[in-house]
């Protein structure tokens, strides 16, 4: 076989083999229309820092306890949660058609909270100053 018929021939069996994936890919649409959404999460949670079974656990909709460090990539900080209650929860309106709560709040109202609590405890106020250039002010 020359290389010329070689190439043609992976090409025709790659061609093959992304027929099937699309096929499948379609296959899983409707019979789980939340797969995609899933997927969308499965990758937020493991930015945020959680391990497979901690997703997988994430994933039965039940409440997860969890301590340890979770990773906010919106506010690029790394927070240390102690005995937090994560939950991934139903929700058509949500990214994904899901809704990620750390003790029973949204993700980014709860990542936003400790933050500002964060800052605070190292004398830095986060807090829109009035009138002024600087967001950011040390002190009070």
């Amino acid at each position: 076989m020359t290389i010329q018929a070689r190439h043609d021939k992976g090409g025709a069996d790659l061609k093959q083999e992304v027929r099937q994936v699309v096929k499948a890919s379609m296959c899983i649409d409707d019979l789980g229309p939340d797969v995609k959404g899933l997927l969308k999460w499965e990758n937020y949670c493991k930015n945020l820092g959680l391990d497979k079974e901690g997703t997988k656990t994430l994933f039965t909709m039940q409440p997860y306890r969890y301590t340890g460090e979770l990773h906010s990539i919106r506010y690029n900080h790394t927070l240390r949660a102690s005995d937090v209650v994560l939950q991934l929860k139903p929700d058509e309106d949500g990214p994904g058609r899901f809704r990620f709560t750390i003790n029973g709040e949204d993700d980014s109202k709860w990542f936003k909270q400790q933050r500002k609590e964060f800052y605070q405890k190292i004398g830095i106020n986060i807090e829109p100053r009035q009138n002024k250039g600087n967001k950011y002010s040390i002190g009070n």
